[in-house]
């Protein structure tokens, strides 16, 4: 093969394999970003239960992977502050790995406003359709035989 093929091949593969890590990213966004409104629901909640018995002791929270805990309302609320802290700042680093992204598909060609999921899920989705191309041009080769012998 020729080295421009097989140089757009590389090409083609690297954009592609950008797209792979710019959806997987958009949907570990997605993933924390609900993870971080849960957080807020639960914190917002637990103030209320608080204000309205400023001595309730002991409080349940779900930990990461399902695990439920028993402990002090005070400690359950900084705990959960720290997680919603550390969550902002993966959320921060992920904004920025995904500006990173799209900066390298955009010097592929890809603009940051046409990288928008239809076009990286069309991308993702190329098929190789030679043998259907090179059927259908045989087919009409063959009509066009057909018609011209007709016209004889």
């Amino acid at each position: 093969m020729p080295s421009s093929i097989t140089e757009l091949q590389n090409n083609v593969a690297e954009t592609e394999r950008l797209g792979e890590e710019f959806l997987n990213l958009r949907q570990e966004n997605v993933e924390l970003d609900r993870h971080r409104q849960d957080l807020r629901e639960g914190l917002t909640a637990l103030r209320k239960q608080l204000r309205k018995d400023p001595n309730a002791g002991k409080v349940w929270i779900q930990r990461k992977g399902g695990v439920m805990l028993k402990m002090g309302a005070q400690t359950a609320i900084s705990l959960m502050e720290t997680d919603q802290k550390e969550i902002e700042s993966r959320f921060t680093l992920m904004r920025l790995e995904e500006k990173i992204l799209l900066s390298k598909l955009a010097e592929r060609g890809a603009l940051p406003s046409e990288a928008g999921p239809g076009m990286l899920g069309a991308m993702l989705n190329l098929r190789d359709n030679r043998q259907t191309l090179k059927s259908l041009a045989e087919e009409n080769s063959e009509e066009e035989g057909s018609d011209s012998d007709d016209e004889d």
